[in-house]
């Protein structure tokens, strides 16, 4: 197994141990409330007592008042801290994987649930026709955990059928920024075909010294893509 494919997978089993560890501590704290032996969580929930009925409600059925109106009151706190167990949960699993800045992508997350590469355009259309084209969001794939946009159901085919040879090199970040580890952004508007292989650039300027040395600058961005790929943008 290469260096890159073992911190890979050291990194998906520390998100899977820190979900099953909040989970386990969200699911305590779920039993302890609901058990009514926590003074804070009654506080909080404001758990009545005796004391705390009106004279007015002081009759046979005081008890059971009680007990319906604490139950309703614990049952809605309890509620809200396991759904911000859940919350906690999904940004333990996903936050290291954000941070980590392995793939550019565009902030927030698309309709199906991951965020979107390649600034919304069809990477079939940048490698097999040379073109710039954008995606729609009814034509959506998703390999390695980010969306990605498709002029056409076909281009989304292709794709699904063999997303390594479509997918954008460096993570999408441009590629001569990767030549001196760096992570900058990668505009579709100036991208590349070289050996079969889509790459991006941060702007014209930066594209046209591309030109001037390809190989040496996608050899360079090759090696150092080794070392930066899960170091934070913000960090190099």
């Amino acid at each position: 197994m290469s260096a890159v494919g073992s911190i890979s997978r050291i990194l998906a089993y520390s998100r899977m141990i820190l979900v099953f560890f909040t989970v386990i501590v969200g699911n305590v704290i779920y039993i302890v409330l609901q058990s009514g032996r926590s003074d804070i969580f009654r506080e909080r929930a404001g758990i009545l007592t005796n004391r705390d009925l009106p004279q007015s409600l002081h009759t046979p059925d005081r008890p059971r008042l009680l007990g319906v109106i604490n139950q309703t009151k614990g049952n809605i706190m309890s509620r809200k801290l396991t759904l911000a167990a859940a919350t906690l949960a999904v940004l333990c699993a996903f936050g290291p994987a954000m941070a980590a800045d392995e793939v550019n992508v565009v902030p927030g997350l698309t309709a199906a649930g991951a965020p979107l590469g390649l600034h919304g355009s069809d990477p079939v259309a940048l490698l097999d026709q040379g073109k710039n084209v954008e995606g729609v969001a009814a034509q959506t794939a998703i390999h390695d955990g980010v969306s990605y946009y498709f002029a056409s159901e076909t281009n989304r085919m292709a794709f699904e059928a063999n997303p390594t040879r479509y997918i954008v090199q460096n993570g999408g970040f441009c590629t001569f920024g990767v030549s001196v580890s760096k992570k900058f952004d990668g505009d579709p508007d100036f991208a590349a075909v070289i050996d079969d292989k889509l790459y991006v650039f941060l702007n014209e300027e930066i594209f046209q010294a591309f030109m001037k040395d390809k190989a040496g600058t996608i050899s360079k961005a090759a090696q150092n893509w080794k070392s930066i790929q899960h170091t934070a943008a913000k960090d190099l």
